[in-house]
């Protein structure tokens, strides 16, 4: 990337707001002779016993400190750069200086900036002194600091996090305030289903830090978010700073803690936030995300994750709290309205099952996400293109056949229909879609828009494209199949009698305030979006 291209960008986004084991065996002096009981030769009254010079204990209370506890008698203690060598299987650990504490036989050493997560084995090198060649092994940094974003102000501030757990693929840190009660549990689940699934389906996980994990931090977001990802964090520090932002060179993820229940929340919020981690490693970081497809594809990742996502699936069907029923955009987003993550769910999902099933998901995942690139790979791999992918799916989720063009193939098991429109004649901005219930069996829509397509549905599940439609007893189906996301809404037209009253449901807890957008310059204007949605400024 050019300097001054990464340094322009950024500048946007200012503007917006162990223990080592000694060996603990003592060798009497020997005295002058005597006759000890039993008749043996026990030696006489010499000095005090001693102990054999060893590492006693080694830890490393922050990144750039380790600290060397030794015991036994051992001459001079080293204080030599020279005299310490630290070495991991991710590689050796740079040694600066060196502070020894008679008193505490305790030596200090300043090292290199250490890679969280890591096992390092410390050495001591003194020819001719008792304590050479002396080890002990330690983890990392049992506290380190990391640079976090306030989302309300776009200011970046520092916390200080101790150390959790040390996993396969992740290592945990936390903030006081926000020690959850499933690390473990996190843990695993990180180990054995996210990674695993996430890597093999749609991109190898990156390694900036060398330490071969990502790294987790719970902290207290105060309500502002469940968990996000930033992908300034995979730039140079030294890069970022000039804007005034801060990386942490190294892949981690942000979870609050608090606000999950003091839970780590790996099934909803890891699964989803670490596919952003991975398409941040496949798509452009200076542009804009199409946030349908990024948003949408993490929701999928859930997913193939767990093996359903039944959230997203009875939400879509039950949209409460923002309802779907006369209309959102599947391609025009609207953050903080989590009825729209589940569309662009349903929708991927519907591709997905037409693709061949999951690995559907890994094959969308390696497209931009712009409607007509993935409109002309729907039109090579399944001979549709976007609006007639889409009109394919408003009619499967309303037939729900158990095979075909016209549902999911088990992928998703719906709880119910969708909603019915309440009204007409409505608006459509473009990629949007709505379903009139039973108008009549000859329905002919007065004053249409000319890119909104109708397709009629009776009560016997026949499909009717052709004017007039027969839905009787079903529903009309009306989706603005404009190409450019940009476009004008364009009317339904009047359709008599479609105006059935929502059906009454149980609500269902909007999870979009969850996933913020990936915090990088080019979706300077989705952060934006996502604040005022979620809350209210």
């Amino acid at each position: 990337m050019k300097l001054t291209r990464s340094l322009g960008y950024l500048a946007v986004l200012v503007s917006i707001f162990a223990v080592g084991c000694g060996d603990d065996e003592t060798t009497p002096n020997g005295g002058s002779g005597g006759d000890a009981p039993g008749g043996q030769n026990a030696g006489g009254e010499g000095g005090a016993p001693t102990t054999e010079a060893a590492i006693k204990t080694v830890h490393a209370p922050d990144e750039t400190t380790v600290v060397v506890e030794l015991e036994g008698d051992f001459g001079e203690a080293p204080t030599s750069p020279n005299a310490f060598e630290i070495t991991s299987l991710n590689g050796d650990l740079g040694v600066g200086d060196i502070t020894y504490d008679e008193a505490t036989k305790t030596i200090t050493i300043v090292t290199a900036k250490q890679k969280l997560g890591v096992e390092y084995t410390l050495k001591i090198l003194t020819p001719g002194s008792p304590l050479d060649l002396e080890t002990a092994k330690f983890l990392s940094a049992d506290t380190a600091k990391f640079w976090a974003t306030d989302l309300m102000t776009g200011v970046d501030y520092e916390v200080v996090a101790d150390r959790l757990y040390i996993g396969e693929n992740g290592v945990f840190y936390a903030t006081p305030d926000a020690v959850p009660d499933d690390t473990e549990a996190a843990s695993e689940y990180l180990d054995t289903k996210i990674v695993p699934i996430e890597t093999a389906l749609l991109h190898e996980m990156p390694d900036k830090d060398k330490n071969g994990k990502i790294l987790i931090l719970g902290l207290d977001g105060h309500g502002q978010y469940g968990g996000y990802f930033n992908p300034i964090n995979s730039l140079p520090n030294s890069l970022v700073e000039q804007s005034g932002l801060h990386s942490n060179e190294m892949e981690m993820l942000y979870v609050s803690v608090p606000d999950l229940g003091y839970s780590f929340g790996a099934e909803a919020v890891i699964a989803h936030e670490f596919s952003h981690l991975l398409y941040n490693e496949n798509h452009d970081f200076f542009s804009e995300d199409w946030a349908w497809h990024n948003e949408g594809l993490a929701e999928c990742a859930v997913h193939a994750v767990a093996g359903s996502n039944q959230y997203a699936a009875d939400y879509y069907v039950n949209p409460f709290m923002a309802p779907l029923a006369n209309g959102q955009s599947l391609v025009n987003w609207t953050y903080s309205n989590y009825s729209q993550y589940a569309q662009a769910y349903v929708f991927l999902t519907y591709a997905a099952s037409r693709l061949g099933g999951i690995s559907g998901y890994g094959e969308m995942f390696q497209l931009g996400g712009d409607p007509a690139e993935v409109g002309a790979f729907f039109q090579e791999q399944l001979g549709r293109n976007f609006s007639e992918m889409q009109l394919d799916m408003l009619t499967s989720v309303w037939l729900q056949q158990p095979t075909g063009q016209y549902g999911f193939d088990g992928m998703i098991s719906f709880s119910d229909r969708p909603e019915t429109a309440t009204m007409s004649p409505l608006s459509l901005g473009p990629f949007t879609g709505v379903l009139f219930p039973g108008p009549g069996s000859a329905v002919a829509p007065v004053g249409a828009g000319p890119d909104v397509v109708f397709r009629g549905i009776n009560a016997a599940g026949a499909i009717d494209d052709e004017v007039p439609f027969d839905a009787d007893g079903g529903v009309l189906i009306a989706l603005h199949a404009t190409t450019p996301p940009d476009g004008d809404d364009q009317s339904t037209g009047t359709i008599l009698e479609a105006t059935a009253a929502p059906k009454l449901k149980n609500a269902m807890a909007d999870r979009a305030w969850m996933h913020p957008p990936p915090i990088k310059p080019a979706n300077r204007r989705l952060l934006l979006e996502w604040r005022k949605q979620a809350h209210g400024f």
